[in-house]
């Protein structure tokens, strides 16, 4: 049975889906502007003034009320792909993404534009995570009711990416995930990085590739199809997996793999909604080959989704060890930033749950050993009787119930064809194999330059030795002086240092996009050996 929070979501996109696609070519678009311009109903123009300020407001506020954490910082930047779409009065031209990520928006009651569900944040070593798992304390079945309908659990590697290593796959990170239950279907992403000497540009892509109502959102290219950096890191690339399973019925319903380049996603999915869109876009496709093909793709990527899979048991994960989380508070980037007029009429304008300055994330500091542990088959069958059908928002559906819902729309069909080809693949076991944690060893260091005002540091992490970074920054910053390096720490997972020392810095900064304090030294020097002391990092 659908929740009342549900029927209530349904209705309100709903009710978003009239203007989804408001734009010259809507019957109405015409009547709206010449109404508009002869302040016929001085009312209703103040009214529609009002819901598109509200909705530039609420996009540019998502964009900056996160914590900076991994996943959220990848659901914000397709929040915004999204918006920018419905404010060019084309909601209904939604990238590939969105088939999943619906499942992680809702449309806000008062003004045309997309928000996220409720988020829950957390942090938290994947390790102890696929400890439990894979122990006697994890239930073999997956309880549904233990998820929150409609919130967004995000859950972050504390500190550096967690360095796993699956079959096939010695050079993957796992960065986050993010999970969503509406009703019996729950909706999975996960943020990976791979190493950028596996990365296969793929074909060329040229503008008679991609559908005209598309085109308008990425040009006519040339596109740039290289790697895109991971969080800034030059050895990984961004490898997105999603997922949708229906948990009653055990079953998944969809996957996609998506490697992100420098203007766009490669993607490559077995959602029979988006094979038939191509297919019927690129006239004279043989369709089952082509679904064949994308299962013979997908099935490379097995163990990664067995990964995402598992996470079907994190809410259990949270309750077995809740005494053991602590709050970490988190400032945004409406906090960090100058407080510019923007910001202000935000505040000012906005409930205040939106502009937040802070963001609470439950934290978990890594408490097992480092071992090797075999995930669990969750027995989830990779078959279907029908698929989820994108319709434009404001076309009538059905759902597998029969209810009424917009958007979309469950057909129902049996695809044999999706029942060979994943099954059929490598039996091997998704086994997790951890990176010793004596592998992710860097430095913490102050530097500073003469040409700066007195007690103006430099605090940062580097994987190299000190000296070498500073000769780097010296010849790319302009400054008039070299950087010179006061004091560095060799530390385990330098990056997780470098972020902790900088929240205890945060009030010291000068600047919320450079890494530059002002304290003199022995303060700097004092806060930097208490974290590493916290967190039990140094090197000796």
């Amino acid at each position: 049975m659908i929740s009342d929070d549900a029927l209530r979501r349904r209705a309100r996109f709903a009710d978003f889906a009239r203007m989804a696609d408001f734009g010259p070519e809507h019957p109405d678009y015409t009547k709206l502007s010449e109404a508009l311009k002869s302040g016929e109903d001085p009312d209703f123009e103040r009214l529609l003034k009002a819901q598109t300020q509200r909705a530039g407001d609420l996009n540019y506020a998502y964009h900056l009320n996160g914590p900076g954490l991994y996943i959220d910082t990848y659901l914000r930047n397709f929040l915004l792909e999204y918006n920018g779409r419905i404010f060019k009065g084309k909601g209904n031209e939604q990238p590939t993404s969105f088939n999943i990520l619906r499942s992680f928006v809702t449309p806000d009651d008062r003004a045309y534009v997309l928000k996220l569900l409720e988020e829950k944040f957390f942090q938290l070593n994947l390790l102890d995570y696929i400890d439990f798992v894979t122990g006697p304390s994890c239930k073999s079945s997956v309880e549904l009711d233990s998820f929150e309908e409609l919130a967004i659990y995000e859950l972050n590697s504390a500190g550096s990416f967690a360095q796993v290593v699956l079959p096939g796959f010695d050079n993957l990170v796992f960065c986050g995930a993010a999970i969503v239950r509406e009703d019996s279907e729950i909706a999975i992403v996960g943020v990976f990085g791979n190493s950028r000497s596996l990365f296969v540009q793929g074909d060329p892509l040229t503008a008679d590739m991609i559908r005209p109502a598309k085109r308008q959102f990425v040009g006519d290219g040339p596109w740039d199809l290289g790697a895109e950096k991971l969080f800034d890191s030059e050895a990984y690339y961004p490898l997105i997996a999603m997922t949708r399973i229906d948990a009653r019925k055990r079953r998944i319903e969809a996957r996609y793999i998506m490697h992100e380049t420098k203007d766009t996603f490669r993607v490559t999915t077995d959602d029979p909604a988006v094979m038939l869109d191509a297919a019927f876009f690129a006239r004279g496709v043989d369709l089952k080959a082509a679904f064949q093909t994308a299962i013979s793709e997908l099935s490379q990527y097995r163990h990664v989704f067995d990964l995402l899979h598992n996470l079907l048991h994190f809410p259990e994960f949270v309750q077995h060890r809740e005494d053991e989380f602590y709050i970490e508070r988190h400032p945004t980037q409406l906090r960090l930033k100058p407080p510019t007029t923007r910001i202000r009429k935000l505040r000012s304008s906005l409930e205040s749950k939106y502009v937040s300055n802070y963001r609470e994330v439950l934290t978990l500091g890594q408490s097992s050993e480092i071992k090797a542990a075999t995930l669990a088959n969750l027995d989830l069958k990779f078959e279907t009787s029908g698929y989820w059908r994108t319709l434009p928002m404001d076309k009538l559906g059905a759902d597998k119930q029969g209810n009424t819902i917009h958007g979309k729309t469950w057909v129902e069909q049996q695809l044999s064809w999706r029942e060979t080809g994943y099954n059929d693949a490598d039996k091997q076991p998704t086994s997790v194999v951890p990176v010793s944690r004596d592998e992710d060893v860097g430095y913490v260091y102050v530097m500073r330059s003469p040409a700066h005002q007195r007690n103006i540091y430099k605090v940062g992490f580097t994987s190299r030795d000190p000296e070498d970074r500073a000769n780097d920054l010296s010849a790319t910053s302009g400054q008039p002086d070299a950087l010179v390096v006061m004091q560095s720490w060799k530390v385990y997972e330098p990056r997780r240092v470098e972020q902790a020392i900088h929240r205890e810095l945060e009030q010291l900064r000068i600047n919320s996009r450079r890494e530059f304090f002002k304290a003199n030294f022995e303060k700097l020097r004092e806060t930097i050996e208490n974290v590493i002391l916290g967190l039990n990092a140094r090197v000796t």
